[in-house]
């Protein structure tokens, strides 16, 4: 199934900051967000280009790890210095930046590089040729790219996308004209669907997944989000780095890409346990 953004209204719209306002027993608190202020309507629309998502299918927990889960997790927690919040910009690259990050995020988690080494997502971008560039992409096609292909540092290719709005092409030297070295995951693992099936896979390492990403998330500043107003914006994906329970809510916890002046400095919590915009039933493990 293809989602297309259908926001047709500038943002911020105090209308909806007021409805929301207006319904009890939230879980989560809105606001005006700093991102999305003075942005064109071709600017915001491009936060939520398609990319493709699954068709809704019944969330099994039968085949996960046995092993112990502890009730709270947080990579952010248990490995700051490898859990960076980074900026799509105008480009529809979360695709690109979820799966990139990951394999980043992952690598340092696992000691494999002596820091944290940001892998470029620009030429993750441009070169999984199965995607879209800045229209979208596919999560199972970029956890292919990264495992077949793998990508380099983001010093060797920076990332551009986010302010020119284009994919680029795909390029065959380092942008100081040196030879490009390509980095790859080791293995992945897709459709992991289910709560404790995904609290297991993140025990190793954060997960990437997407959602149906509506019109009220933009104006999430802190808590834990439950869809409860708006029209669909599209599908958006993001990286699972953690997960916990607050008043007697259970959660996710998602970095997203959106930079750090979005939500709880990048991050935000969406409620676990059941399926949530979609969100438990297309996740991706990646081993670096």
């Amino acid at each position: 199934m293809l989602f297309l953004y259908v926001i047709s209204q500038k943002y911020p719209n105090e209308n909806i900051v007021q409805i929301l306002k207006s319904i009890p027993d939230m879980t989560w608190t809105p606001a005006v967000s700093r991102r999305f202020m003075n942005l064109s309507d071709s600017q915001l629309k491009s936060l939520f280009n398609p990319i493709m998502y699954k068709s809704p299918i019944q969330a099994t927990n039968n085949h996960f790890s046995d092993v112990e889960l502890p009730d709270n997790w947080s990579w952010v927690e248990q490995s700051p210095e490898c859990i960076v919040v980074g900026d799509q910009g105008d480009c529809g690259s979360c695709w690109a930046f979820s799966a990139t990050n990951q394999l980043s995020d992952n690598r340092c988690i696992q000691k494999l590089d002596q820091s944290r080494i940001n892998y470029s997502e620009q030429f993750t971008l441009a070169c999984d040729h199965l995607s879209l560039g800045c229209n979208g992409g596919y999560l199972g096609s970029v956890q292919s790219f990264l495992f077949q292909k793998g990508t380099v540092t983001d010093k060797c290719v920076p990332y551009t996308s986010g302010d020119t709005g284009h994919q680029g092409k795909c390029p065959n030297k380092c942008v100081d004209g040196t030879e490009l070295v390509l980095t790859k995951s080791s293995s992945y693992k897709g459709q992991l669907q289910g709560e404790l099936q995904i609290m297991a896979a993140l025990l190793k390492g954060t997960i990437q997944t997407q959602f149906i990403c509506y019109e009220d998330l933009m104006y999430y500043k802190n808590g834990i989000y439950q869809h409860v107003y708006g029209k669909i914006a599209g599908a958006h994906a993001v990286q699972m780095v953690g997960y916990g329970e607050e008043n007697g809510v259970k959660f996710w916890t998602i970095k997203n890409s959106w930079g750090q002046n979005w939500g709880e400095n990048g991050y935000f919590r969406i409620i676990r346990g059941q399926d949530e915009c979609g969100i438990e039933i297309d996740a991706y493990e990646l081993n670096p």
